[in-house]
């Protein structure tokens, strides 16, 4: 089958922006295996010092996000075929920058429950962690996406549902942390 110049352009473009995703998404693994095991080597006392590297993760979840509508964009252009080589290497990518931003956050939150002081701007950090449990949890959830999230992230969803559960039930005295 003959595609037009328009078609073939569109294709080499997401293609293209695939790769990119995808050297942005390990980049946001690499960044993400830091965080946690720097959270994981701290002392009680220490979150204040992962603040940088935790906001510098979050960036690049937001570069990933943005360059995923850019590529979203590009595939509502092909003939609609859920099945493409583009569609499914876009769901994996999406698939995995859900699973990052889950893991990152239940361990940020888990560190930060440990924590007798928490340093300025933790309130702000609680709440998009919470939003981002929640959105996680409802897209890892999406049909779409059965058969490509493993055991161990099914268990961290599980994780998440019970953390939010727990935060809607005591909402109002988790969020008064001055």
């Amino acid at each position: 089958m003959t595609h037009s110049p328009a078609y073939n352009r569109v294709t080499a473009e997401i293609g293209r922006f695939l790769d990119i995703l995808e050297y942005k998404v390990q980049d946001l693994n690499t960044s993400t295996d830091r965080l946690m095991l720097s959270l994981h080597n701290s002392k009680q006392g220490g979150m204040a010092s992962h603040f940088s590297q935790y906001m510098k993760n979050r960036d690049l979840i937001s570069e990933c996000w943005a360059f995923s509508i850019v590529i979203e964009r590009r595939l509502e252009q092909l003939p609609e075929d859920p099945e493409t080589p583009f569609r499914r290497r876009f769901t994996g990518l999406t698939v995995k920058i859900w699973a990052t931003l889950l893991d990152c956050s239940l361990k940020f939150l888990d560190a930060l429950s440990r924590e007798t002081n928490l340093p300025l701007g933790s309130r702000e950090v609680f709440v998009r962690e919470i939003k981002n449990l929640y959105d996680a949890n409802r897209w890892l959830s999406d049909p779409r996406y059965e058969g490509l999230i493993s055991e161990d992230m099914q268990a961290k969803q599980r994780q998440a549902e019970r953390i939010l559960s727990t935060i809607i039930d005591r909402a109002p005295a988790l969020l008064e942390l001055g």
